[in-house]
Order: C-alpha cells, then structure tokens, then sequence
C-alpha cells in the first residue's frame, strides 16, 4: 500500500512505498571533559527516505583509550535530544545516557529498544545536547548511534 504524502504541482504525487533497508545513522564523536562539559551532535538525515529509529546506543571511550567487547563504559553524561523535524524534545530534562543510573542509550549488548520506532521525515534531523558530570580531568569521547530503517520514496 503506498500512502500520498505531497502532491506535486504536475499532478502526480510523492509516495512512500514499501522499499525498506536497514541502515544507521550516527555523527562525528563529541568530547567532553572537565575544561568542556558540553558539547552538541547533530545528525542530518537523508533526503531520499523516511528513517524509523528502532533503538538507540553508543559507544564512548575515556581518552582515547583501547575498548574491548569487555570494557565498554558508561559515561558520566547527561543527554537531551530534539528532533529538530518536529521540534519536539524526546525527554522532559537532561537525564543520564547510559545503564546503570539512566536508559536512554545503551551499548551494543544491550541496546536501548523503542517501544514503537520513532519517524524521522527525510531531510530533517535530531540533535544531541550532552552535559558531563565527571569531576576531574577524564576526557570522554562519545558517539551515540540510531538504529533503524529506512523507507523509500519513488514518484507515482
């Protein structure tokens, strides 16, 4: 079933169509310290499709030191995230990024699941807004990754 979601001004419309592929989207990894608590990501998506986001991780290191599946942390950072699309915010306040203290991303082992995938329309995109709380001089580099699918868009 393809639903009509713009018309054009020659008469035909834009439709979705069933074509899905899986695909992620992530942005550059943030680093955020004492001296830089915080820091912004921002992840454009594709103008050629509909992204659905069916989970959310992330992968973080402290320094640049080397990770091994046995060694993933959890960073001492707070989160916000706006889809810019909508201008909705996906949470009421900052809250902790990772298990144990917060759920809101998880690692690859355990990935943060969506209770329904959230839809992202192309061309839009979501921004992260990160606070450090680590005391100290640990400099943590983070990059959050969206998992998901993608649904085409062909002319019809």
């Amino acid at each position: 079933m393809n639903l009509a979601i713009d018309d054009t001004s020659d008469g035909s419309a834009t439709t979705r169509s069933q074509a899905r592929d899986a695909f992620f989207f992530t942005h550059l990894p943030v680093t955020l310290s004492a001296a830089i608590p915080g820091a912004i990501g921002v992840i454009p998506f594709d103008t050629d499709a509909d992204f659905f986001c069916t989970a959310l991780t992330y992968q973080a290191d402290i320094g640049g030191a080397t990770l091994t599946q046995n060694s993933n942390i959890v960073p001492l950072v707070r989160v916000n995230i706006l889809d810019n699309g909508s201008g909705k915010l996906w949470v009421n306040q900052v809250i902790p990024i990772g298990a144990p203290v917060g759920a809101l991303m998880g690692d690859a082992k355990e990935p943060m699941r969506l209770i329904r995938p959230r839809w992202f329309a192309g061309g839009s995109s979501v921004q992260f807004s990160y606070f450090n709380y680590v005391s100290g001089g640990t400099v943590i580099n983070l990059q959050p990754v969206m998992h998901g699918y993608k649904r085409y868009y062909r002319q019809g």
